[in-house]
């Protein structure tokens, strides 16, 4: 009886060996299980980071192109708005020395008013019909003539300087007549 005693004994500690090595196993897998998932956790958090910061960048990139495109609606809105400063108006045809009418067109008074060309005041081709700078209420006119010969230019580039009545700054208007 002994001997079946010792058997069973054997057998019992076999089985809680065999146990302990079965608990063990799962232990390790335990914590392998553990540093994976850590290590898939810092991957996704890092991963999650990167995201957030490339976000931020498209961000700020969108924010960038709106305001860009802010300020481009503005000049388009702006210059389809813009109106003349001057009007130019032909009143005779142009077979020979046409007479032209500038007409101010700024909304207010303005003072010594010229009119010229890029080659200056003494052009052979453009003829105001005053000399001197004189002052052009808001909605008034001048006379200038374009001389027109065999031998002149079929278009002139006019300047027409000016200064408002508050003595701000010279200004000056370009237009190309034909």
């Amino acid at each position: 009886m002994e001997l079946a005693s010792v058997v069973v004994n054997l057998g019992i500690f076999i089985a809680t060996v065999i146990a302990a090595v079965v608990a063990l196993r799962s232990v390790n897998d335990a914590r392998q299980a553990r540093d994976q998932a850590s290590a898939h956790e810092r991957t996704a958090l890092d991963a999650a980071t990167r995201s957030a910061s490339a976000a931020e960048v498209a961000m700020r990139h969108h924010e960038r192109t709106a305001d860009t495109l802010e300020k481009q609606t503005a000049l388009l809105e702006s210059a389809a708005t813009h109106r003349e400063e001057w009007a130019l108006e032909a009143l005779t045809d142009p077979s020979i020395d046409q007479r032209w009418k500038a007409t101010n067109k700024t909304g207010y008074d303005v003072m010594y008013v010229s009119i010229g060309t890029p080659d200056g005041f003494n052009d052979n081709w453009i003829k105001p019909d005053v000399e001197e700078a004189v002052d052009v209420p808001r909605g008034g006119s001048i006379f200038f003539t374009f001389i027109r010969r065999l031998s002149s230019p079929t278009s002139r580039t006019i300047w027409v300087l000016w200064t408002p009545v508050d003595g701000s700054a010279q200004k000056k208007f370009v237009k190309t007549i034909h």
